[in-house]
């Protein structure tokens, strides 16, 4: 076989597979979101930590290690010293982007119904455009939501003043429980169903724009209202990055495996909270 016969064939199977790569990319215009959120969750396990310092101390500690048995939080020595407006524009600067690149990677995976619809709503040109947009929309409503939940760890300061690090583990375990019980709420299934809703998304500018951010703000409250008390209970239990996944993988199969009446992932959170609640009480009387 010639040299020119070679590079023919090479050359053949190079354009069969970049054309069944556009074919795939055009079928599931989401792929990119979920490389964005592999990337996020690649450089969480390279870089695990994520805190910031100022004066020597550490601020709001949203990610923490796996093995980390003493996580830093919003409740430090610092911020109990401080006046109370000190204390929450801290937690907040500080807790905040972190907040924000949680919810990158375990939330947006959660939205390949949504982003098909706004692709495939809008002219291919346009596809990645109107998904950033919704994107931005969702976005939104998370980083509203994480202002107010950054804050519930200065409340509970203030409720209980003198806080163990034996009950602050009890109050991670409370939270899935609740998430647990949540599943059995009356109205689970409407808020599930909402998760499913879509709306029209016009073509022209400015109309494009104004439209995929609406759907994006829609969505988010939606996804919110579903996912809430799970990552407040992610917070409060100082999700370290197998809890994390833990959390992540559960929504996933909650949301793409599972009918809405299933009752399964409230077993699932009830064993988290069991199992947290079970290390907590082991590590502080043995």
């Amino acid at each position: 076989m010639s040299s020119s016969t070679v590079i023919e064939s090479i050359s053949s199977k190079s354009t069969f597979y970049l054309k069944r790569i556009q074919v795939l990319s055009m079928r599931f215009p989401e792929w990119w979101i979920w490389l964005f959120s592999a990337a996020i969750w690649i450089l969480l396990l390279i870089n695990p930590l994520v805190t910031t310092e100022k004066d020597n101390h550490s601020g709001n500690l949203i990610l923490c290690t796996a093995t980390d048995s003493t996580p830093i939080e919003t409740g430090s020595a610092f911020l109990k010293e401080a006046d109370l407006s000190t204390r929450i524009f801290t937690a907040v600067s500080d807790g905040l982007p972190a907040w924000g690149i949680m919810i990158a990677a375990m939330m947006f995976p959660l939205l390949n119904e949504p982003i098909r619809h706004v692709a495939f709503s809008v002219r291919q040109k346009d596809r990645d455009k109107s998904i950033l947009y919704f994107l931005f929309g969702y976005t939104i409503v998370w980083i509203l939501s994480g202002v107010l939940f950054l804050l519930i760890p200065i409340v509970l300061d203030l409720i209980i003043v003198d806080q163990s690090s034996f009950l602050k583990g009890l109050i991670g375990s409370f939270g899935f429980l609740l998430a647990a019980l949540s599943v059995w709420f009356p109205n689970r299934l409407e808020i599930m169903t909402k998760y499913n809703q879509t709306m029209p998304i016009r073509i022209q500018s400015p109309y494009l724009q104004t439209d995929s951010i609406s759907y994006g703000l829609k969505m988010g409250i939606a996804c919110m209202r579903m996912c809430w008390i799970p990552m407040i209970a992610l917070m409060l239990a100082h999700h370290n990055l197998i809890l994390m996944l833990v959390v992540t993988i559960i929504l996933l199969y909650e949301r793409y495996r599972l009918p809405h009446i299933s009752k399964l992932p409230g077993y699932a959170w009830g064993i988290i909270a069991f199992v947290l609640f079970g290390i907590e009480t082991w590590s502080r009387f043995f």
